[in-house]
């Protein structure tokens, strides 16, 4: 099919690879995606798209927001390290959602979701380390793009600029949505119940991959397991440990009755079930009865009811130990995710290009192998609900032994342009289908 060669030719003539690193050099973590942000909604007005930024396509429901503090220093830095003056404005407090949209005519409403966001990690300084080796390494001390979320941003510019110029095969409304805080599962919530999807019929997106070999794809990823996140503030009272112990209400012993006693749940026998204490800060001294306490939960599962079931029993531990203790407690929501499975409708479709897309050597239907959570989920989920179809893809990109979410992190970068070409000439087929 001719437009197949065309869609080929135009991927062929981006630098893919250039773009990804600029962004692999300007890591910024979720909610601070002000520089990133701000110059793929500039790209996207260049192409024609009609842009949306921040509170017009988000609601109230951000998770996990950092101090007002925070977000001033980022903007900062960001504007200095040449974020577009043009959209950030727009972007203060945090709101750092961008969505292009492109009329193409009669025809279905087809979103794309491409994360933005690094994490809070410490890129390695080893000689071996591609990024080292091309001068790419982030510049930005204590965030690194350690998830590919930089391939997929370039993927998403790859997607608007090509479909851009060739709009006349293309059918019905394009949006593409770049979103913040994938990371800790708390940015789409914001997205999907704002109202922007709710006249999509047809929604995906995809995640390079650095432990699936490069040519593999996944056509319909359905691993993604629920997830909710909590922080949990005990508010005690600080006394003297040697001299009136009696007059002081222990926090950090309120803290860690919970936490022992969270990890004492039984797990559920109708599928995988979850729950950690990944960090706990507590007290201000040796010899004082401890004021304060800061417990990190996650509870995770294989189907949302699970997941909904096991925090629920946590949140009961939670107050049970505070009220022994006689301390108060503030329970503050940092993300949550859903456990979704991708329609076979779109899968198929991905399945029908991927074999005719030459590097894609073994082609993966359906895969429900645990891949941790994804907040993508939410959004599948909202469409879904309104009569949509959803789906979310897994691309090979492996380039070294080291997984997601470490300080080695890399991903094969010939995994970019047939990532592009999967989505283009999935939209392509999708948009035509009626």
């Amino acid at each position: 099919m001719k437009i197949f060669q065309d869609i080929h030719n135009k991927v062929k003539e981006l630098n893919l690879i250039e773009q990804r690193r600029d962004f692999h050099q300007y890591p910024e973590p979720g909610w601070a995606e002000f520089r990133t942000a701000s110059i793929i909604a500039g790209k996207l007005r260049d192409y024609g798209f009609q842009v949306k930024v921040g509170k017009s396509i988000m609601g109230e429901s951000r998770l996990g927001v950092p101090s007002a503090d925070f977000l001033n220093s980022q903007y900062q830095r960001a504007f200095l390290q040449g974020g577009n003056p043009d959209f950030m404005e727009s972007m203060k407090g945090g709101y750092t959602a961008v969505a292009g949209i492109l009329n193409c005519g009669e025809g279905p409403v087809i979103a794309m979701r491409f994360d933005i966001d690094a994490l809070d990690i410490e890129e390695t300084t080893d000689p071996a380390h591609l990024p080292n080796i091309y001068d790419y390494r982030s510049k930005n001390n204590g965030v690194m793009h350690s998830c590919g979320h930089d391939g997929h941003a370039t993927i998403g510019l790859g997607v608007a600029k090509i479909i851009s110029e060739l709009k006349q095969h293309f059918k019905g409304t394009i949006k593409l949505i770049f979103q913040p805080a994938e990371e800790g599962v708390r940015g789409a919530k914001s997205i999907a119940t704002s109202g922007f999807l709710d006249d999509v019929d047809y929604i995906y997106a995809c995640h390079l991959w650095s432990q699936l070999p490069l040519g593999h794809i996944i056509c319909g990823m359905d691993g993604e397991i629920a997830t909710t996140k909590y922080d949990a503030k005990f508010i005690g009272k600080e006394a003297h440990a040697g001299i009136d112990p009696d007059n002081g209400n222990n926090a950090l012993l309120a803290a860690a009755t919970a936490a022992l006693n969270l990890h004492t749940q039984p797990m559920s026998s109708k599928g995988l079930s979850r729950v950690n204490v990944g960090k706990l800060n507590a007290g201000s001294g040796r010899n004082i009865i401890a004021g304060s306490a800061t417990l990190c939960l996650e509870t995770r599962g294989s189907n949302s009811l699970i997941d909904e079931q096991l925090m629920e029993n946590s949140l009961k531990i939670i107050k049970n130990a505070a009220d022994m203790y006689n301390c108060g407690l503030k329970l503050i929501p940092m993300g949550s995710a859903k456990a979704v499975t991708s329609d076979n409708e779109i899968a198929e479709v991905v399945k029908t290009i991927a074999e005719k897309i030459d590097i894609y050597e073994n082609i993966i239907f359906k895969d429900i192998e645990n891949r941790g959570s994804e907040d993508f989920t939410c959004m599948m989920e909202r469409v879904k609900n309104n009569g949509g179809k959803a789906c979310f893809i897994g691309i090979g990109a492996n380039v070294n032994d080291s997984g997601h979410h470490t300080t080695t992190f890399d991903f094969n970068e010939n995994a970019l342009a047939p990532a592009l070409e999967t989505f283009l000439f999935t939209t392509y087929l999708l948009s035509n289908k009626r």
